[in-house]
Parts: structure tokens; sequence; C-alpha cells
């Protein structure tokens, strides 16, 4: 199956949560004899995407995004603010998040720590890209 995610680790996540969510042998197996169609051309599964004119790799972002959870995408889309190729500060970036009320604290958690833990999840599905990092 993984060669057919062309060395996309996008892919290669899109790939790994569609079989997550697959609960029975037969479904894995549909997954199996059809992973080209999920991963290449979007053609009969999921048509809402080949009807939407996605080519190439921009079906993945698309499936990516679609299916982040809602906190995850103002976030995401938040980042639009910014010029392509721009480094964010982790710290600005966050108190941003915090500031526009796209992350509130929960009974157990410091807004900080949310707030964090949304950028981590965001980079651990590829969709943020880390350009450096300091340890103090």
């Amino acid at each position: 199956m993984l060669q057919h995610c062309g060395g996309l680790p996008l892919a290669v996540i899109v790939l790994a949560e569609l079989l997550a969510r697959k609960r029975t042998v037969d479904e894995w197996y549909k997954v199996y004899k059809n992973v080209d169609v999920y991963i290449r051309r979007r053609t009969d599964l999921e048509p809402e995407y080949k009807n939407q004119g996605y080519k190439g790799a921009s079906w993945v972002l698309a499936l990516s995004y679609d299916h982040l959870p809602y906190r995850l995408k103002l976030c995401f889309l938040y980042l639009g603010h910014f010029p392509e190729d721009y480094e964010i500060s982790v710290k600005r970036l966050t108190q941003l998040w915090m500031a526009e009320g796209l992350i509130s604290s929960t009974s157990t958690d410091m807004i900080e720590d949310v707030s964090y833990g949304c950028l981590t999840e965001l980079v651990e599905r590829c969709m943020v890209q880390v350009g450096k990092i300091w340890f103090n």
C-alpha cells in the first residue's frame, strides 16, 4: 500500500487514518484492492474530491483538511495570515491563536498547553513544517 503513496508523508498519514476508521477485514481488503484509487485517482470511492477538480497531491491536502477536528481547522486556516515559507515564532503564533479566541482552556489544561498541543498535532499531521527547534 505504501508504494502507492509516492513518498509523500501526508499520503501515508491519510492512508493510515483511512485504515484506522475501517472496522472489518473486508473493509481493509477493499482499501488494499483499491489503494491506487484512494491514493492517486480518487475516482468512484470518494466522488466529492474528483468533482471538485483536485489534481495531483492537492487531493491529499483537501482530504487532510477535511479530516481535521474543527478546532484544528481554525488554527490551520489562521496560518493564511502569514506569507508562504514565512518563519513564525511558536510563542507568537500560539499567543495570536489565544488572542483571537481560537484556543480555549479546559478544566485540566492551561490555555498555553492546549495551544501548543494544537500546533504539535498540526506538525504531526505534516500540515505545518518545523523550521528550527530550540531547546531552551
